[in-house]
């Protein structure tokens, strides 16, 4: 009991201060961007987009290799093995810096092939590559190893205090450097020497904590059983969610790209934000089944999918609402572009709403550690969302990259509904087909009611606050009233277990 209530409190503290720096991240992005589009034009901030897409392909090498190494993690850290820890940490930071090394020759590559599909000067887009991979390479080459222990040992807090106090001095410095007219170059090289404070005191506070000391590997030692599984599913993944981008960048126009990153903005700040509220929740999966605690796992893992369909029914249905208002206000007086896209704004939350559904059983294929069962699943969506993206981009534009999208997430949903209920602890189909469909109508009666409360075309932010307080209002009262409803039994299940919680 001690053990589960430990577990209750660190998702909490991860939740509250991940909760905030998202907050914190979403902020300042909100702000930079309207700067970046204002000054320096829609195509700049396009071309910043596409090359912060294409440069996150370093990020599949942390998602990859990091899923399974927070799942080889999760026994010796419950077991207090310190050697065997320190095997995992060595290993993980050599594979990681023979992979950050292929980033160098990738990022190279874009450099020189991107500025094909801009209009600026060769050398303009070439060096602003070069000059945005230096903190990517720099993030996983000295500090990713230690991003994944903390993460493994439900301390996110750590990484969530320093990436706010970095995300806060690299907002203000860009702020003021784009104020007085610095070229976007000059920006984003001061941003590399800050953000690069990150990894390297990442890497010093591991190592004085977790004692860490550098372990002589042998040949044969395979500590990481399925990596290369788990970076194919993540490359899989990485190809899946930035599909639409690299389509656009190359089919449609980069002042296209902006208006899809800045609905992505919006959209990628209301997820990262549910994400937020439910960080920790893979690491306590991870340590339920190290104990060997399978019925607790199959309990609170219906829970935990309940809870974070709830969230997001309420969070998206709002976003469905008041997407596009925002939109218009956060560009108006830009002309070089139309952002006023509402058929593709609901395209947009209806495929994240899919995203979501799959989000627990992604923890769930983390935590045990089933990368190489599922792998033929992961390569599948990409094949479907590229081929179906492909086909409609030429006859809906921008919209039929979304539905590619939506497709490609219908498939992955069935994938691991079918896995997750044959192998591993028998979810009930019937039971989540059921739970979807009241979160689904939930979402869509509340923005088919909500949507006839139109607001005067001069809004201003101040006035979208208070529309926004009452839709989101509407919102939670629809989504609960529908879940008490129809879903009374999953309701009173998740109440009794934070009641249970709060009082002890």
């Amino acid at each position: 009991m001690k053990q589960t209530n430990s577990r209750f409190k660190k998702i909490v503290f991860s939740s509250v201060t991940s909760t905030l720096l998202k907050l914190i991240t979403f902020l300042c992005s909100f702000i930079l961007t309207r700067l970046i589009i204002g000054n320096y034009g829609s195509e700049i901030n396009g071309i910043i987009s596409s090359i912060t897409q294409f440069l996150g392909f370093i990020a599949l090498l942390e998602g990859g290799i990091g899923g399974i190494a927070r799942a080889v993690l999760y026994k010796p850290l419950a077991k207090k093995n310190d050697e065997e820890i320190q095997k995992i940490i060595s290993y993980i930071e050599r594979f990681f810096r023979i992979l950050a090394l292929i980033f160098v020759a990738y990022s190279i590559a874009i450099a020189c092939i991107f500025p094909i599909f801009s209009d600026k000067e060769y050398l303009f887009t070439f060096t602003l590559v070069l000059i945005m991979a230096i903190s990517s390479f720099c993030e996983y080459f000295f500090g990713m190893s230690y991003t994944i222990l903390l993460a493994s040992d439900q301390k996110t807090h750590v990484i969530n205090y320093l990436s706010g106090i970095v995300t806060i001095i690299n907002f203000i410095i860009s702020f003021v450097l784009i104020r007085i007219g610095a070229q976007i170059h000059i920006v984003k090289l001061i941003s590399v020497f800050i953000l690069i404070s990150k990894p390297l005191f990442l890497s010093f506070y591991c190592r004085k904590k977790y004692n860490l000391k550098r372990t002589k590997l042998k040949k044969n030692d395979n500590v990481l059983p399925q990596k290369w599984s788990g970076l194919g599913v993540h490359v899989a993944y990485y190809l899946h969610r930035n599909t639409d981008i690299f389509l656009i960048t190359i089919f449609l126009s980069l002042t296209t790209v902006s208006v899809y990153s800045v609905y992505n903005m919006v959209i990628s700040g209301i997820l990262t934000f549910i994400n937020a509220l439910s960080v920790g929740f893979e690491a306590a999966l991870g340590n339920m089944l190290s104990n060997n605690e399978k019925d607790n796992l199959k309990s609170k893992f219906r829970i935990y999918v309940f809870y974070y369909q709830l969230l997001c029914t309420f969070l998206l249905s709002a976003t469905l609402v008041l997407i596009v208002p925002f939109v218009s206000i956060y560009t108006k007086g830009i002309t070089d572009a139309n952002y006023y896209q509402p058929l593709f704004a609901f395209l947009f939350v209806f495929a994240e709403f899919m995203y979501c559904l799959r989000v627990p059983f992604n923890d769930l294929m983390v935590a045990t550690n089933s990368f190489k069962d599922i792998r033929w699943g992961a390569y599948f969506e990409v094949i479907i969302n590229i081929t179906v993206s492909v086909s409609l981009i030429f006859i809906i534009g921008l919209n039929g990259v979304v539905v590619g999208t939506i497709c490609a997430m219908l498939f992955r949903l069935i994938h691991f509904l079918w896995f997750f209920k044959t192998k591993k602890i028998h979810i009930e189909i019937g039971w989540f087909i059921k739970n979807t469909l009241v979160s689904l109508t939930s979402l869509l009666f509340s923005f088919f009611i909500l949507r006839y409360l139109n607001i005067n075309s001069g809004l201003t932010y101040l006035s979208w606050i208070k529309y926004a307080i009452v839709v989101s209002v509407f919102c939670f009262i629809f989504v609960v009233l529908f879940n008490a409803i129809f879903n009374r039994r999953e309701s009173l299940s998740v109440l009794r277990y934070l009641k249970n919680k709060i009082h002890k």
